[in-house]
């Protein structure tokens, strides 16, 4: 995510495929070792409970969080990208009339980007206090 932060008007996709794929194999290699220290310790009649419950918060972390980044990107946008009114196709329109939009418009996304970044790096906080198997 701190690779999106850096993102330009004229980033190469090969770099945007690059992060995506760290991102991937990052959430791929913590999901389950996480989900498994939650369900650590747990009795086998609490496990419906406890999956139903990290679901709902699954959900409605991810719909917040989803959100508040729309509205940050949108706010970066429009503070960035001077007749901006709303919706990415306006954007895309304002960028390709003038060459100044389009990095505008970059730096807006990277403003995104390092919210999500300093979301992650409040997340670390209670990943470190995960239970830790002991060998």
């Amino acid at each position: 995510t701190a690779w999106f932060t850096q993102i330009g008007s004229h980033t190469p996709y090969w770099a945007l495929l690059a992060a995506l794929f760290l991102i991937g194999a990052g959430l791929g290699a913590t999901i389950t070792p996480a989900m498994a220290a939650a369900y650590q310790g747990l009795p086998a009649a609490a496990m419906g409970q406890a999956t139903a419950a990290i679901s709902v918060v699954q959900r409605v972390a991810g719909a917040l969080g989803s959100a508040l980044l729309a509205v940050v990107l949108q706010q970066a946008t429009a503070a960035r990208l001077p007749g901006f009114g709303g919706g990415i196709g306006q954007a895309g329109q304002l960028a390709a009339a003038a060459p100044h939009a389009a990095a505008a418009l970059a730096r807006a996304f990277g403003v995104s980007f390092a919210v999500a970044l300093a979301i992650i790096v409040l997340a670390l906080i209670p990943a470190a206090l995960l239970p830790r198997q002991e060998a």
